[in-house]
């Protein structure tokens, strides 16, 4: 059976705290990823034109012929704007499967995500099969939190 991680705050100033510094990271990610999309942008409209590409004209028939570089470019861009997405989500600072910024964490070792509290609890309660399943998930909540107060 896996330890799940609590990250659990109780003090209103360090609850305070987290939120404005998950609300910074956030959006120093959200700015990075709005200065590269035009520029993704750019790098494909060019090579489009180039290349003769109208409206309607499908990608399958039509024939690349030029400027290679500005679609990898765009390519490159693409992938960095992923990577930071993907940054974000895999962080403590945004739950796996919500947009939460704000409450405790909680980090599945099985799934190596963090979800904040309610989400995790509806995660694992939508993978149980039988009874002596949820019997299990009920004991393992019940001493995963123990453990986590005792930390505290």
């Amino acid at each position: 059976m896996h330890n799940v991680r609590y990250v659990r705050v109780s003090s209103p100033r360090l609850v305070r705290l987290r939120k404005t510094f998950r609300t910074i990271i956030i959006r120093a990610v959200e700015e990075q990823q709005s200065i590269l999309s035009p520029l993704e942008m750019d790098y494909l409209r060019d090579f489009l034109s180039t290349n003769n590409f109208k409206d309607g004209d499908s990608f399958i028939n039509h024939e690349f012929t030029q400027n290679f570089e500005t679609f990898e470019e765009a390519h490159v861009i693409k992938e960095e704007i992923i990577n930071l997405d993907n940054l974000l989500k895999a962080s403590i600072y945004i739950c796996a499967f919500c947009p939460d910024i704000k409450g405790d964490r909680v980090y599945d070792p099985i799934s190596q995500a963090w979800y904040c509290i309610p989400c995790y609890e509806e995660y694992v309660k939508d993978h149980l099969d039988d009874e002596e399943d949820e019997k299990r998930y009920e004991e393992r909540v019940a001493i995963d939190i123990g453990l986590a107060e005792e930390e505290e």
